[in-house]
């Protein structure tokens, strides 16, 4: 089931367990309410509606940071290849094809192998962070001797970032991928919502559709922000995960600098 259709379903649904449920509570509830009863509903929901709402904002924003942070770590992570791969252009043939090959290899694990895993939450072995080491131990033994010129050991530098770099990106990445919300949120988002959904059947608006468009209007916004935040917890996994767009376009770059793009 896609992203939309999944929203699409989701607000169905709600709209109408939550338009039967106010015909229920008209039904079984007193047809009298006093002033005083009214007045305390309204200042308990706005009380319990403004936390809810501090709350709920918060974890959509971070979540949404989240995911956006872990592409940036995907685009970090690729680059930095990329620059180790073109440094690999300017050294002898045999280095040349050991660094090159190093970084195909790992570029090509992580789409092949880890890509998949981290779409189902599941651990990420460390296999490539052997790939990674080996690929840092053919940069090192390119280091320039004492007479080299200024250029070299600048090159030589910021290949070595490069290689630091896809490691703290890989770090990133990985960690992302497996981590989600706490239980203990969760379980606030949740019960919040019911609770503060639960004081809008309580209120006396005159007319049925003027309740029904009501009470339905706030659970269908409750209930669609919490499946947002569901999509968005784990960045790799569900409906609104992120792809191995930015290795593809490594790969792309592998052979265009190979070519002598």
């Amino acid at each position: 089931m896609g992203l939309i259709t999944g929203g699409i379903l989701v607000s169905l649904v709600t709209a109408v367990v939550a338009g039967a449920l106010v015909l229920v509570v008209q039904k079984y509830s007193p047809t009298e309410r006093h002033d005083g009863y009214v007045d305390a509903i309204g200042m308990v929901f706005a009380v319990v509606g403004v936390l809810y709402a501090i709350v709920l904002a918060f974890v959509v924003l971070d979540v949404w940071e989240h995911m956006t942070s872990a592409r940036a770590d995907t685009y970090a992570e690729a680059t930095s290849l990329i620059e180790v791969y073109q440094y690999a252009e300017g050294q002898p043939d045999d280095v040349r094809a050991q660094i090159q090959g190093a970084v195909r290899d790992y570029n090509a694990r992580v789409i092949r192998d880890e890509w998949p895993m981290m779409a189902l939450a599941q651990p990420v072995p460390l296999d490539d962070w052997v790939t990674l080491d080996r690929i840092g131990s053919l940069v090192e033994e390119t280091a320039p001797g004492m007479i080299a010129t200024d250029a070299s050991v600048d090159e030589y530098r910021d290949v070595s970032a490069s290689v630091g770099a896809i490691s703290t990106a890989r770090q990133d990445r990985l960690a992302a991928a497996s981590r989600g919300l706490p239980a203990v949120m969760w379980f606030l988002l949740i019960g919040g919502g019911l609770l503060t959904v639960a004081f809008a059947y309580l209120f006396d608006i005159a007319g049925t559709v003027p309740q029904i468009i009501f009470t339905v209007g706030l659970t269908m916004m409750v209930v669609l922000l919490l499946y947002a935040v569901y999509q968005l917890e784990f960045p790799f996994s569900r409906a609104e995960r992120i792809g191995p767009d930015a290795f593809d376009y490594a790969r792309l770059r592998f052979d265009q600098i190979r070519q002598g793009g």
